[in-house]
Formats: structure tokens, sequence, C-alpha cells
């Protein structure tokens, strides 16, 4: 090590030093109380005297129970979907009969079924699914089909009749 670098250092340990030490001396804390003024006062409350010539008003009653939330339910349940808006889903895309049924899973509760779509992809679709571009929604699934009930619907958009359409497995070979 040079001269150079240890004259530095011992520069650096006695600067140190001092402020350590001059950290230490001073003065004593006093022990005087300080008052602090707030900046801010509190606004005067003036009192309004209702006006006598109207008419006193009859209270309504409000079952407080309504207007609460139920904790335990999901707030989605409150969510309704109008036909008009809603978004379909990749099963609506196109007519049932391009659809083929893959394979069905019976015996559980909600039976269901697995369905490929023209573009290849398969969805699984349990009973109440919506299916189809005429409104179709799966009825019933058995051991070997998918049974869904279509509506059809005249130019002014009412409905005049239902379709049932069968979708089956394919046989065995």
């Amino acid at each position: 090590m040079t001269m150079y670098g240890m004259i530095k250092r011992y520069v650096a340990l006695l600067v140190l030093v001092m402020f350590a030490l001059a950290g230490c001396g001073g003065e004593e804390p006093s022990t005087e109380k300080v008052t602090v003024k707030r900046a801010f006062k509190k606004p005067a409350v003036k009192k309004v005297q209702p006006a006598q010539e109207e008419e006193p008003f009859e209270e309504e009653k409000i079952d407080i129970t309504k207007l609460k939330r139920n904790p335990f339910l999901s707030y989605l349940a409150k969510v309704k979907v109008s036909t008009e808006k809603r978004i379909k889903t990749p099963l609506e895309c196109c007519e049932v009969g391009v659809f083929r049924l893959v394979a069905v899973v019976t015996g559980i509760k909600k039976p269901r079924a697995v369905v490929q779509a023209p573009d290849g992809k398969r969805y699984i679709i349990r009973k109440g699914d919506r299916i189809g571009i005429k409104e179709g929604r799966v009825v019933a699934i058995t051991m070997d089909s998918v049974i869904i009930k279509e509506k059809i619907r005249d130019a002014e958009g009412n409905v005049i009749a239902t379709e049932t359409v069968r979708l089956t497995l394919p046989e065995k070979k």
C-alpha cells in the first residue's frame, strides 16, 4: 500500500470519528411543554329550523332485509342474461347436423357428452346447453345419443314449431 492510500484512510477515519463525537455531546433536552396550535378550526354548525308552512310528510316503510345482500350467495346469481345481448358460445356457430358426437358419459347424476365442431375442436355438453344456430337446447343425453330441440321461427321472429335432432355415436367397426 502506498503512503498516499494510508493517508487517505486515516483522514476518512478521522472524519468519521469527528462526526460521531459531534453527535454525542451537546445540550440536554428540555422538559418544557410545547403547545401546538391547530391550523384549522372546526366550522360552526348552524341549526336550521324547518319551515312551519310545509305539511308533514308520511314516512315510507322500507324492508331493510331486501336492501341487504346475502353474503353466502354468489354475486353472479343476480346477473340476468337477456337473449338479445347474450354472447354466443362456439357451439352456436353452425347447424346442429355438422357436429359429430364423439363420446357419452352416463351413469352419473348429470350425464355429459363430447361433441366435435366442424373446426376440429371438441366441447363437453350437458343437459340444457345451447347448440346450433336455431337456439337449440340439449334435452337429453342417452347411452348412445344426444337429443336436441331447436326452435323454428317465421319471418317476424315468432316460434312456429320445434324440431328434435338426434346426434348418435358412430358405429364401431
